[in-house]
């Protein structure tokens, strides 16, 4: 997926266009460098906003705070994936209707979508899903830039390394019979334990 611009219904919001390769940067200017007071830095200008935006028009969970502070504001996201462009559009009003191409999706659907069209996840792979990998390629939040496989909250050990793994190309099947292999021994030791504090008394 490749993103091309990021729009908005009202005309206040200055229209994002990502360069076609290579980097995009947000840059901010401080209106008064000169000033003393450090408190007034490059904070505030929506880099974060921006990535929660994407975000959201990319099937993000609803935000209330979206509809409380920018009511009846609707975000348009145009993206290309394999060469075939879509435009998403998003209410913030209405968050549970999702369109492609302006084609009406519910979330779930809306996701699975994205999910087809982006990776090639295999039936039966629990815990991958469109929305489970993309925070590895648009991180949030400041921690999500302290740890390259973890971009934030991804459960437990074992989910990390499968969404490592399948990103990077490698054979989860192998990652999934570790897991397998792993639950059986934790079974087994939980039966050993059981057993140890048996206490068997004969009455003769």
């Amino acid at each position: 997926m490749r993103l091309i611009k990021l729009e908005a219904s009202d005309s206040r919001f200055k229209t994002v266009q990502f360069n076609r390769t290579g980097i995009s940067f947000v840059l901010a200017k401080q209106a008064t460098p000169d000033d003393p007071d450090v408190s007034k830095t490059y904070n505030g200008v929506g880099k974060s906003l921006l990535v929660a935006i994407i975000h959201f028009c990319l099937g993000s969970n609803v935000k209330p705070s979206f509809q409380e502070k920018l009511s009846d504001w609707t975000f348009y996201l145009t993206v290309e994936i394999n060469s075939e462009t879509f435009v998403l559009a998003r209410s913030t009003s209405q968050q549970k209707d999702l369109y492609i191409n302006e084609r009406k999706y519910t979330l779930t659907k809306f996701n699975n979508f994205l999910e087809e069209h982006c990776f090639h996840i295999s039936a039966n792979s629990k815990y991958l899903s469109f929305r489970s990998l993309l925070p590895f390629f648009i991180r949030q939040t400041r921690t999500s830039y302290m740890n390259c496989m973890i971009p934030g909250k991804v459960g437990k050990e074992y989910q990390t390394l499968l969404y490592n793994s399948f990103l990077i190309g490698l054979n989860i099947d192998l990652v999934k019979q570790k897991q397998e292999l792993k639950q059986e021994l934790d079974k087994i030791k939980t039966t050993k334990k059981i057993n140890t504090n048996i206490i068997i008394i004969y009455t003769i």
